[in-house]
Protein backbone atom coordinates (compact mmCIF):
# COMPACT_ATOMS: atom_id res chain seq x y z
CA UNK A 1 0.00 0.00 0.00
CA UNK A 2 1.66 3.32 -1.18
CA UNK A 3 1.86 6.11 1.34
CA UNK A 4 0.29 9.14 0.69
CA UNK A 5 2.79 12.86 -0.21
CA UNK A 6 3.01 15.09 2.54
CA UNK A 7 0.43 17.96 1.80
CA UNK A 8 1.87 21.40 0.30
CA UNK A 9 1.63 24.30 2.89
CA UNK A 10 2.86 27.32 0.58
CA UNK A 11 5.31 27.54 -1.90
CA UNK A 12 6.85 30.85 -3.50
CA UNK A 13 10.45 32.20 -4.27
CA UNK A 14 12.67 31.95 -1.58
CA UNK A 15 16.70 33.15 -1.79
CA UNK A 16 18.91 31.02 1.09
CA UNK A 17 21.56 33.22 2.32
CA UNK A 18 25.22 32.32 1.98
CA UNK A 19 27.42 34.68 4.00
CA UNK A 20 30.78 34.67 2.24
CA UNK A 21 33.83 35.75 4.46
CA UNK A 22 34.41 39.31 3.45
CA UNK A 23 31.34 39.66 1.11
CA UNK A 24 27.93 40.13 2.68
CA UNK A 25 25.28 37.89 1.78
CA UNK A 26 25.50 35.48 -1.56
CA UNK A 27 21.52 34.92 -2.36
CA UNK A 28 20.13 32.36 -5.11
CA UNK A 29 16.86 32.88 -5.38
CA UNK A 30 14.94 29.77 -5.94
CA UNK A 31 11.24 27.96 -6.20
CA UNK A 32 10.74 26.79 -2.42
CA UNK A 33 8.07 24.38 -1.31
CA UNK A 34 6.73 23.65 2.37
CA UNK A 35 4.84 21.00 3.12
CA UNK A 36 4.02 19.76 6.76
CA UNK A 37 7.27 17.88 6.89
CA UNK A 38 9.68 19.58 5.58
CA UNK A 39 11.09 23.06 3.61
CA UNK A 40 12.74 22.04 0.68
CA UNK A 41 14.70 24.29 -1.96
CA UNK A 42 16.91 23.98 -5.27
CA UNK A 43 20.35 25.44 -4.87
CA UNK A 44 23.37 24.57 -7.83
CA UNK A 45 20.49 21.79 -9.25
CA UNK A 46 20.45 20.12 -5.98
CA UNK A 47 17.59 19.61 -3.98
CA UNK A 48 18.08 20.97 -0.43
CA UNK A 49 15.93 20.20 2.65
CA UNK A 50 15.08 20.86 5.76
CA UNK A 51 12.95 18.27 8.56
CA UNK A 52 10.42 20.56 10.47
CA UNK A 53 10.70 17.77 12.76
CA UNK A 54 14.23 19.26 14.36
CA UNK A 55 12.63 22.69 13.71
CA UNK A 56 11.87 24.70 16.84
CA UNK A 57 10.88 27.61 15.76
CA UNK A 58 11.06 30.49 12.82
CA UNK A 59 11.62 34.31 13.33
CA UNK A 60 12.74 37.83 11.48
CA UNK A 61 16.24 38.38 10.79
CA UNK A 62 17.76 40.70 13.57
CA UNK A 63 18.13 44.01 12.58
CA UNK A 64 21.92 43.90 12.44
CA UNK A 65 21.86 40.86 9.67
CA UNK A 66 18.66 42.58 8.00
CA UNK A 67 20.34 45.25 5.51
CA UNK A 68 17.34 46.20 3.77
CA UNK A 69 16.27 42.61 3.62
CA UNK A 70 12.97 41.17 4.36
CA UNK A 71 14.43 38.20 5.37
CA UNK A 72 13.67 35.46 8.36
CA UNK A 73 15.67 32.45 9.66
CA UNK A 74 14.94 28.84 10.65
CA UNK A 75 15.82 27.31 14.53
CA UNK A 76 17.43 23.69 13.79
CA UNK A 77 18.47 20.93 16.00
CA UNK A 78 19.32 17.83 13.77
CA UNK A 79 20.45 14.66 15.42
CA UNK A 80 24.35 13.95 13.82
CA UNK A 81 26.48 11.28 15.26
CA UNK A 82 29.07 12.20 17.61
CA UNK A 83 31.65 10.83 15.52
CA UNK A 84 31.89 8.73 12.49
CA UNK A 85 32.96 5.81 13.66
CA UNK A 86 29.84 5.96 16.46
CA UNK A 87 26.46 5.20 16.99
CA UNK A 88 25.58 7.72 19.54
CA UNK A 89 23.84 10.74 18.25
CA UNK A 90 23.15 14.33 19.69
CA UNK A 91 21.35 17.36 18.92
CA UNK A 92 23.40 20.43 17.08
CA UNK A 93 22.15 23.91 17.21
CA UNK A 94 21.76 25.16 12.91
CA UNK A 95 20.16 28.44 12.08
CA UNK A 96 19.14 28.68 7.95
CA UNK A 97 18.81 32.31 6.67
CA UNK A 98 16.50 33.14 3.88
CA UNK A 99 15.29 36.41 1.86
CA UNK A 100 12.22 36.86 0.52
CA UNK A 101 10.97 39.46 -2.21
CA UNK A 102 9.02 42.00 -0.18
CA UNK A 103 7.70 42.32 3.66
CA UNK A 104 4.36 40.69 2.62
CA UNK A 105 6.04 37.53 1.30
CA UNK A 106 7.82 37.23 4.30
CA UNK A 107 5.00 37.25 6.44
CA UNK A 108 3.23 34.56 4.60
CA UNK A 109 5.92 32.35 4.46
CA UNK A 110 6.55 32.90 8.56
CA UNK A 111 2.81 32.39 9.03
CA UNK A 112 3.46 28.98 6.97
CA UNK A 113 5.92 27.76 8.96
CA UNK A 114 3.81 28.67 12.37
CA UNK A 115 0.70 27.01 11.17
CA UNK A 116 2.88 23.58 10.06
CA UNK A 117 5.46 24.22 13.61
CA UNK A 118 2.52 25.00 16.25
CA UNK A 119 -1.18 24.12 14.35
CA UNK A 120 -2.43 24.09 17.55
CA UNK A 121 -2.39 27.78 18.19
CA UNK A 122 -3.91 30.58 15.96
CA UNK A 123 -2.55 33.84 15.33
CA UNK A 124 -4.32 35.52 17.90
CA UNK A 125 -2.80 33.46 20.62
CA UNK A 126 -0.55 34.37 23.44
CA UNK A 127 2.66 32.23 23.32
CA UNK A 128 2.90 29.19 25.63
CA UNK A 129 3.75 29.88 28.93
CA UNK A 130 6.13 27.88 30.79
CA UNK A 131 6.57 27.98 34.50
CA UNK A 132 10.97 26.57 35.36
CA UNK A 133 10.80 25.84 38.27
CA UNK A 134 14.68 25.45 39.24
CA UNK A 135 16.23 23.23 41.97
CA UNK A 136 19.36 25.44 42.79
CA UNK A 137 20.73 22.41 45.14
CA UNK A 138 19.64 19.93 43.29
CA UNK A 139 22.37 16.62 42.05
CA UNK A 140 25.32 18.65 41.62
CA UNK A 141 24.35 21.75 42.16
CA UNK A 142 24.61 23.01 38.02
CA UNK A 143 21.12 23.69 37.32
CA UNK A 144 21.42 27.61 37.12
CA UNK A 145 24.31 26.90 34.64
CA UNK A 146 22.19 24.50 32.69
CA UNK A 147 19.20 26.75 32.45
CA UNK A 148 21.50 29.01 30.67
CA UNK A 149 23.00 27.05 28.53
CA UNK A 150 19.56 25.76 27.27
CA UNK A 151 17.60 28.88 27.28
CA UNK A 152 18.08 29.77 23.83
CA UNK A 153 16.26 26.92 22.60
CA UNK A 154 13.12 27.96 24.43
CA UNK A 155 13.14 31.43 23.30
CA UNK A 156 13.79 30.35 19.82
CA UNK A 157 10.27 28.34 19.86
CA UNK A 158 8.92 31.46 21.56
CA UNK A 159 8.16 30.23 24.82
CA UNK A 160 7.12 32.84 27.46
CA UNK A 161 8.98 31.83 30.67
CA UNK A 162 8.66 32.09 33.89
CA UNK A 163 11.57 31.40 36.08
CA UNK A 164 10.87 30.25 39.90
CA UNK A 165 14.20 29.31 42.32
CA UNK A 166 12.35 26.32 44.69
CA UNK A 167 13.17 26.90 48.56
CA UNK A 168 12.46 23.11 49.78
CA UNK A 169 9.78 20.50 49.66
CA UNK A 170 7.35 21.91 51.85
CA UNK A 171 7.37 25.38 50.12
CA UNK A 172 7.64 23.94 46.74
CA UNK A 173 4.00 22.32 47.37
CA UNK A 174 2.45 24.98 49.34
CA UNK A 175 3.68 27.49 46.32
CA UNK A 176 2.06 24.77 44.14
CA UNK A 177 -0.83 24.45 45.45
CA UNK A 178 -2.15 28.04 46.24
CA UNK A 179 -0.49 29.08 42.17
CA UNK A 180 -2.77 30.63 39.70
CA UNK A 181 -3.05 28.10 37.13
CA UNK A 182 -4.97 29.39 34.29
CA UNK A 183 -2.48 31.06 31.99
CA UNK A 184 -0.33 28.25 32.38
CA UNK A 185 0.94 26.19 29.82
CA UNK A 186 3.40 23.81 31.81
CA UNK A 187 5.93 23.22 34.25
CA UNK A 188 9.73 22.67 33.20
CA UNK A 189 11.70 21.38 36.41
CA UNK A 190 15.53 21.39 36.26
CA UNK A 191 16.10 19.48 38.79
CA UNK A 192 15.86 15.74 39.81
CA UNK A 193 13.24 13.49 40.87
CA UNK A 194 12.64 14.91 44.45
CA UNK A 195 11.61 18.42 43.13
CA UNK A 196 8.88 16.07 40.24
CA UNK A 197 7.65 14.51 43.03
CA UNK A 198 7.40 17.87 44.94
CA UNK A 199 5.38 19.51 41.96
CA UNK A 200 2.72 16.94 41.67
CA UNK A 201 1.88 16.54 45.19
CA UNK A 202 1.57 20.31 45.08
CA UNK A 203 -0.98 19.93 41.99
CA UNK A 204 -2.39 16.90 43.89
CA UNK A 205 -3.47 18.38 46.98
CA UNK A 206 -5.45 21.57 45.16
CA UNK A 207 -8.78 21.41 44.50
CA UNK A 208 -9.16 21.57 41.34
CA UNK A 209 -6.48 18.73 40.92
CA UNK A 210 -8.52 16.85 38.18
CA UNK A 211 -8.00 19.63 35.93
CA UNK A 212 -3.99 21.02 37.31
CA UNK A 213 -2.20 17.69 36.95
CA UNK A 214 -3.09 17.95 32.91
CA UNK A 215 -0.80 20.38 32.90
CA UNK A 216 2.07 19.25 30.91
CA UNK A 217 5.61 18.79 32.95
CA UNK A 218 8.81 18.79 31.02
CA UNK A 219 11.88 17.52 32.82
CA UNK A 220 15.43 18.85 32.32
CA UNK A 221 18.28 16.41 34.17
CA UNK A 222 19.92 18.16 37.17
CA UNK A 223 19.74 15.82 39.81
CA UNK A 224 21.31 12.55 40.76
CA UNK A 225 18.78 9.86 39.52
CA UNK A 226 16.73 11.65 36.92
CA UNK A 227 14.81 8.16 36.25
CA UNK A 228 11.78 10.44 34.54
CA UNK A 229 13.73 12.58 32.04
CA UNK A 230 15.91 9.39 30.97
CA UNK A 231 12.32 7.59 30.44
CA UNK A 232 10.74 10.21 28.71
CA UNK A 233 13.89 10.75 26.17
CA UNK A 234 13.81 6.90 26.08
CA UNK A 235 10.36 6.81 24.63
CA UNK A 236 11.39 9.98 22.32
CA UNK A 237 14.11 8.00 20.80
CA UNK A 238 16.50 11.14 21.98
CA UNK A 239 19.45 10.94 23.19
CA UNK A 240 19.92 11.79 27.18
CA UNK A 241 21.24 15.07 27.60
CA UNK A 242 19.95 18.79 29.03
CA UNK A 243 19.40 19.60 25.56
CA UNK A 244 17.83 17.03 23.99
CA UNK A 245 15.17 17.23 27.04
CA UNK A 246 14.67 21.05 25.98
CA UNK A 247 13.91 19.88 22.39
CA UNK A 248 11.09 17.39 23.42
CA UNK A 249 9.73 20.54 25.46
CA UNK A 250 10.05 23.31 22.47
CA UNK A 251 7.97 20.95 20.24
CA UNK A 252 5.77 20.81 22.94
CA UNK A 253 4.26 17.22 21.87
CA UNK A 254 2.76 15.44 25.15
CA UNK A 255 1.67 12.03 26.34
CA UNK A 256 -0.35 10.60 29.15
CA UNK A 257 2.11 9.27 32.49
CA UNK A 258 0.59 6.81 35.40
CA UNK A 259 0.67 8.15 39.05
CA UNK A 260 0.53 6.27 42.20
CA UNK A 261 -1.56 6.84 45.18
CA UNK A 262 0.24 5.93 48.49
CA UNK A 263 -1.45 5.94 52.01
CA UNK A 264 0.77 5.69 55.11
CA UNK A 265 0.13 5.96 58.70
CA UNK A 266 -3.16 7.99 57.40
CA UNK A 267 -1.32 10.34 55.04
CA UNK A 268 -2.08 10.12 51.58
CA UNK A 269 0.55 11.67 48.83
CA UNK A 270 1.57 10.54 45.34
CA UNK A 271 4.75 8.86 43.75
CA UNK A 272 5.45 9.09 40.16
CA UNK A 273 8.61 7.07 40.35
CA UNK A 274 9.11 4.26 42.76
CA UNK A 275 9.01 2.55 45.61
CA UNK A 276 12.36 1.19 47.52
CA UNK A 277 13.19 -1.42 50.39
CA UNK A 278 15.61 -3.60 51.48
CA UNK A 279 19.03 -3.39 49.92
CA UNK A 280 17.28 -0.74 47.11
CA UNK A 281 16.54 1.86 49.97
CA UNK A 282 19.63 1.23 51.95
CA UNK A 283 22.17 1.83 49.13
CA UNK A 284 20.00 5.25 48.04
CA UNK A 285 19.49 6.64 51.32
CA UNK A 286 22.75 5.77 52.74
CA UNK A 287 24.32 7.24 49.92
CA UNK A 288 23.09 10.68 50.15
CA UNK A 289 26.14 12.36 51.70
CA UNK A 290 27.72 11.16 48.17
CA UNK A 291 25.55 13.03 45.91
CA UNK A 292 28.01 14.94 44.40
CA UNK A 293 29.35 11.58 42.42
CA UNK A 294 25.79 11.37 40.78
CA UNK A 295 24.62 8.59 39.95
CA UNK A 296 28.01 6.65 40.84
CA UNK A 297 27.35 6.84 44.12
CA UNK A 298 24.23 4.48 44.28
CA UNK A 299 26.87 1.77 42.51
CA UNK A 300 29.59 2.58 45.51
CA UNK A 301 26.73 1.87 48.18
CA UNK A 302 24.85 -1.01 46.02
CA UNK A 303 28.15 -3.27 45.97
CA UNK A 304 28.99 -2.14 50.26
CA UNK A 305 25.26 -3.86 50.80
CA UNK A 306 25.70 -6.82 48.52
CA UNK A 307 28.62 -7.45 50.92
CA UNK A 308 26.37 -7.46 53.58
CA UNK A 309 23.63 -9.60 52.19
CA UNK A 310 21.01 -8.50 54.78
CA UNK A 311 17.76 -10.05 55.12
CA UNK A 312 14.42 -7.95 55.50
CA UNK A 313 11.76 -9.62 56.87
CA UNK A 314 7.99 -8.62 55.55
CA UNK A 315 4.64 -8.97 54.44
CA UNK A 316 3.78 -8.22 50.47
CA UNK A 317 0.32 -8.18 49.34
CA UNK A 318 -0.06 -7.75 45.27
CA UNK A 319 -3.07 -7.17 43.28
CA UNK A 320 -2.06 -8.45 40.04
CA UNK A 321 -2.67 -6.64 36.58
CA UNK A 322 -4.13 -8.77 33.82
CA UNK A 323 -0.87 -8.47 31.88
CA UNK A 324 1.20 -9.52 34.80
CA UNK A 325 3.13 -13.17 34.02
CA UNK A 326 1.20 -14.60 36.90
CA UNK A 327 -1.81 -13.39 36.01
CA UNK A 328 -3.33 -16.04 33.70
CA UNK A 329 -1.82 -18.93 36.63
CA UNK A 330 -2.08 -17.80 40.09
CA UNK A 331 -5.26 -15.77 41.52
CA UNK A 332 -5.59 -12.16 41.36
CA UNK A 333 -4.36 -12.12 44.53
CA UNK A 334 -0.96 -12.94 45.82
CA UNK A 335 0.83 -12.64 49.20
CA UNK A 336 4.10 -13.74 50.16
CA UNK A 337 5.75 -13.27 53.79
CA UNK A 338 9.41 -13.94 53.51
CA UNK A 339 12.56 -12.59 54.06
CA UNK A 340 13.46 -10.37 51.39
CA UNK A 341 16.82 -9.48 50.07
CA UNK A 342 15.97 -6.89 47.29
CA UNK A 343 12.54 -4.65 46.58
CA UNK A 344 11.71 -2.20 44.15
CA UNK A 345 8.47 -1.17 42.93
CA UNK A 346 8.67 0.96 39.43
CA UNK A 347 5.85 3.18 37.87
CA UNK A 348 8.33 3.79 35.10
CA UNK A 349 11.39 1.92 33.31
CA UNK A 350 14.39 3.51 34.60
CA UNK A 351 14.95 4.15 38.25
CA UNK A 352 18.31 6.57 37.63
CA UNK A 353 19.90 7.13 33.75
CA UNK A 354 22.26 4.24 34.84
CA UNK A 355 19.60 2.07 35.89
CA UNK A 356 16.69 0.60 34.21
CA UNK A 357 14.91 -1.56 37.10
CA UNK A 358 11.84 -2.21 35.34
CA UNK A 359 12.17 -2.82 31.65
CA UNK A 360 8.77 -3.98 31.01
CA UNK A 361 7.27 -0.83 32.63
CA UNK A 362 5.23 2.23 30.25
CA UNK A 363 4.30 5.84 30.62
CA UNK A 364 0.29 4.41 30.96
CA UNK A 365 0.23 1.30 31.04
CA UNK A 366 -1.79 1.34 34.91
CA UNK A 367 0.67 -0.94 36.16
CA UNK A 368 3.26 -0.67 39.19
CA UNK A 369 6.07 -2.97 38.41
CA UNK A 370 7.34 -4.77 41.26
CA UNK A 371 10.90 -6.53 41.62
CA UNK A 372 11.66 -9.33 44.32
CA UNK A 373 14.35 -10.84 45.06
CA UNK A 374 14.25 -13.61 48.40
CA UNK A 375 16.52 -15.05 50.46
CA UNK A 376 17.59 -17.38 48.79
CA UNK A 377 20.20 -15.08 46.49
CA UNK A 378 23.82 -15.58 47.28
CA UNK A 379 26.40 -12.85 47.27
CA UNK A 380 27.32 -13.51 43.35
CA UNK A 381 23.65 -14.54 42.19
CA UNK A 382 22.67 -10.85 43.78
CA UNK A 383 25.69 -9.04 42.16
CA UNK A 384 25.18 -10.49 38.62
CA UNK A 385 21.69 -8.85 39.10
CA UNK A 386 23.29 -5.36 39.80
CA UNK A 387 25.58 -5.84 37.05
CA UNK A 388 22.90 -6.20 34.72
CA UNK A 389 20.50 -3.84 35.98
CA UNK A 390 21.71 -1.21 33.89
CA UNK A 391 19.79 -2.56 30.24
CA UNK A 392 17.21 -4.46 32.11
CA UNK A 393 18.25 -8.13 31.74
CA UNK A 394 18.22 -8.65 35.34
CA UNK A 395 15.13 -8.55 35.40
CA UNK A 396 14.56 -11.70 33.54
CA UNK A 397 17.33 -13.77 36.10
CA UNK A 398 15.27 -16.97 37.40
CA UNK A 399 15.66 -15.91 41.14
CA UNK A 400 14.04 -12.33 40.02
CA UNK A 401 10.38 -12.19 40.74
CA UNK A 402 8.33 -9.47 38.73
CA UNK A 403 4.98 -8.83 39.24
CA UNK A 404 2.62 -5.96 37.45
CA UNK A 405 0.11 -5.04 40.09
CA UNK A 406 -3.02 -2.81 40.05
CA UNK A 407 -2.06 -2.19 43.56
CA UNK A 408 0.13 -3.45 46.48
CA UNK A 409 0.46 -3.75 50.38
CA UNK A 410 3.79 -3.72 51.96
CA UNK A 411 4.46 -4.61 55.88
CA UNK A 412 7.86 -4.49 56.90
CA UNK A 413 8.88 -6.60 59.86
CA UNK A 414 12.90 -5.90 59.89
CA UNK A 415 14.05 -2.95 61.88
CA UNK A 416 16.10 -0.89 61.60
CA UNK A 417 16.00 -0.17 58.10
CA UNK A 418 14.61 2.40 55.54
CA UNK A 419 11.94 2.70 52.73
CA UNK A 420 11.82 5.82 50.22
CA UNK A 421 9.48 7.02 47.73
CA UNK A 422 10.66 8.98 44.79
CA UNK A 423 14.14 8.81 46.15
CA UNK A 424 13.51 10.15 49.08
CA UNK A 425 12.92 8.42 52.42
CA UNK A 426 9.54 8.03 54.28
CA UNK A 427 8.44 6.59 57.67
CA UNK A 428 9.31 2.89 58.23
CA UNK A 429 5.62 1.79 58.51
CA UNK A 430 3.15 -0.23 56.39
CA UNK A 431 2.56 1.11 52.88
CA UNK A 432 0.25 0.90 50.04
CA UNK A 433 0.40 2.04 46.95
CA UNK A 434 -2.10 2.20 43.75
CA UNK A 435 -2.08 3.01 40.23
CA UNK A 436 -3.79 5.82 38.62
CA UNK A 437 -3.57 5.37 35.01
CA UNK A 438 -3.17 7.88 32.62
CA UNK A 439 -3.59 10.94 35.26
CA UNK A 440 -0.99 13.07 34.94
CA UNK A 441 0.64 14.96 31.72
CA UNK A 442 4.52 15.04 30.10
CA UNK A 443 6.21 16.56 27.28
CA UNK A 444 7.05 13.56 25.28
CA UNK A 445 7.27 12.59 21.59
Amino acid sequence: MSQSLPAVIFEEQLCFCHQTQGQGYRLQPSQATLTTDELTWWENDQTHTLALADTVGVNVLPKHFQQGMAGFEVHTYPLVRVHRWSQRRRRVYRVYQFVCASVELRSQWLQAMEQVLHPEQTQKSPPRHLVILLNPVSGRKQAWHIFQTIRPVLEQAHLHLTVIETQGEKRTQIMITTMELSTIDGFVIIGGDGTIHDTINGLMARKDWHSAIQIPIGVIPAGTGNGLSKTLLEVSGEPDDALSATFLIAKGKQRSLDLVAVEQEGHRFFSMLSLSWAIVSQADIGSEKLRWLGPLRLDIYGIVEILRLRRYRGKLSLLLHPESPQATTEAGQVVIEADFVFFWAMNLPWAAQTIKAAPYAQLADGAIDVLVIRKRVSRWQLLRAFLTISDGTSASLPYVDYYKVRSLHLEPHTHPAVMAIDGEQVNYAPIWMEAMPAVGRVFCQ
